[in-house]
């Protein structure tokens, strides 16, 4: 194993290396402080893109209930048919939405309008990537289905 010898400088010298490095760290400790803070600026920048897509693009409270082009049935316990599956070894979770009739189009688009997120038509059924099962529920719920 071999040893390390740090070889310092002159006193003088480093006490000025010092003070600038005193200084250096006082003014971004200063910038920082006269910078506002949002609530995304202490989320590490991986997860900023994945919370930015955690909120929907239209609020509930902003939906208006009427009637619409298409219209959800409810399962024979009562409740709406609306589901999550989990795909790819546990990586992928989808939120799908079953028994619905009427103008697919636009409930395809009040979907990703709500959830904020692509929905993609199959057969029979409407799935959206994530989870959004409370969201839709509450949704389909305000719009009197």
């Amino acid at each position: 194993m071999t040893t390390m010898h740090l070889i310092l400088p002159s006193s003088s010298a480093a006490k000025q290396a010092k003070q600038a490095l005193k200084s250096a760290t006082k003014l971004s400790i200063d910038k920082q402080a006269a910078a506002p803070e949002s609530k995304l600026s202490k989320v590490p920048p991986f997860l900023r893109k994945k919370l930015k897509s955690l909120v929907p693009q239209v609020q509930l409270h902003e939906i208006s209930g009427g009637p619409r082009p298409f219209h959800i049935m409810r399962s024979q316990m009562g409740k709406l048919p609306v589901y999550t599956d989990i795909r790819n070894g546990r990586s992928k979770l989808v939120t799908i939405l079953r028994k619905y009739s009427g103008d697919i189009d636009a409930l395809k688009t009040e979907l990703e309008s709500v959830t904020g997120t692509k929905a993609v038509a199959y057969h029979g059924r409407l799935e959206v990537s994530g989870r959004h099962t409370k969201l839709l529920n509450d949704w389909l719920t305000k719009l009197g289905f």
